[in-house]
C-alpha cells in the first residue's frame, strides 16, 4: 500500500491516476489520507475522479467533508461532480 500512495505524488498524471484507482480496489483505510492529500493539490481532473471514486468505494467518513466540497464546486468537471456524490452516498450507506 505503501508504494501506490506514494505514486500518488509521482509527476506523470497517468501514474497518479492508476494508484488512485488500485487503492480503492485494495480498500485498505490507510489510504483515505493519501488521496485527500492529494486532491487537495491535483489539478488534473481524471486523477481527481479516481482518488474521489477510491475514496467513495473505501467509505470512511473522513472524506465526507472534502467529498462535500467538491460536490458543491462549480469549478468541477461534471463527471467529478456525480462521482463524489455516489461516494458521499457509499459513505452514508457504509457509516
Amino acid at each position: 500500500m505503501s508504494r501506490l500512495a506514494a505514486a500518488l505524488a509521482h509527476e506523470s498524471s497517468n501514474v497518479r491516476r492508476l494508484a488512485a484507482s488500485a487503492l480503492g480496489k485494495i480498500g485498505d483505510p490507510r489510504a483515505v489520507e493519501p488521496l485527500l492529500d492529494r486532491l487537495a493539490h491535483e489539478t488534473q481532473p481524471q486523477v481527481r475522479q479516481y482518488s474521489i471514486k477510491a475514496l467513495g468505494r473505501i467509505g470512511d467518513p473522513r472524506a465526507q467533508a472534502k467529498l462535500e466540497e467538491i460536490a458543491a464546486s462549480s469549478a468541477e468537471q461534471a463527471y467529478n461532480l456525480k462521482a463524489a456524490q455516489l461516494a458521499l452516498e457509499n459513505i452514508q450507506r457504509t457509516g
